[in-house]
């Protein structure tokens, strides 16, 4: 949906691509036959949640996080920064740092599995974006990701507007139309040549 034909047009031109959607509804995917998914490109279907194993591996990861964040403010000795990353160690051990972690997780072993040249994801400036970027970055130096920004851009502090570093950033945004993306450069860290318009099939009037 967020990416309209735009996948088969890719397929039309010889251009090989795998679909990945996260399993939101909870409904088991065997329950769809291939027909009723795609007639013309190869769909992946990621978990909504993980696996046991892998969910005591990934909550474990969060633990080990937080218990260095509060040794290393407990070190500086400042009072104010270890409240500070007190609160920061304890935020972090909630649902949606999980859902973050694991979703990311997923997405990097999917490139492991096809090494694709471009991994295209969606980008409105969510922790999981970012993860993927950095797992992804690390360990595919060579592989392009593409970041679509296609949500309404809202007033006020923005986590889209800025360029994190270390790997933490697309190599590139696609955007959904002209506004937005001037709106990327005027009041982010974006330059003009940091993205391209692409358009959104939200735009097509049926």
């Amino acid at each position: 949906a967020y990416y309209g034909n735009l996948p088969n047009q890719l397929v039309s031109r010889g251009v090989p691509i795998v679909t990945a959607l996260t399993n939101q509804s909870g409904v088991c995917s065997k329950k769809f036959m291939p027909a009723e998914v795609s007639h013309s490109r190869r769909i992946w279907i990621v978990p909504r949640g993980a696996a046991f194993p892998d969910g005591i591996t990934t909550f474990w990861q969060m633990i080990k996080e937080s218990l260095r964040l509060l040794k290393r403010a407990s070190e500086n000795g400042n009072h104010e920064e270890l409240d500070y990353f007190q609160t920061l160690a304890a935020a972090q051990l909630d649902h949606h740092s999980f859902g973050a972690l694991n979703l990311s997780q997923e997405i990097r072993q999917i490139c492991r599995d096809l090494e694709p040249a471009v991994l295209v994801i969606t980008f409105e400036g969510y922790p999981w974006e970012r993860l993927v970027c950095k797992l992804v970055h690390d360990e595919f130096p060579s592989m392009i990701v593409i970041g679509y920004q296609h949500a309404v851009i809202t007033d006020g502090p923005r986590a889209i507007n800025h360029k994190f570093g270390r790997g933490m950033d697309p190599d590139h945004l696609f955007c959904a139309g002209a506004y937005m993306r001037q709106r990327l450069i005027d009041e982010g860290d974006m330059h003009p040549k940091d993205a391209t318009i692409i358009g959104s099939p939200k735009s097509v009037v049926y």
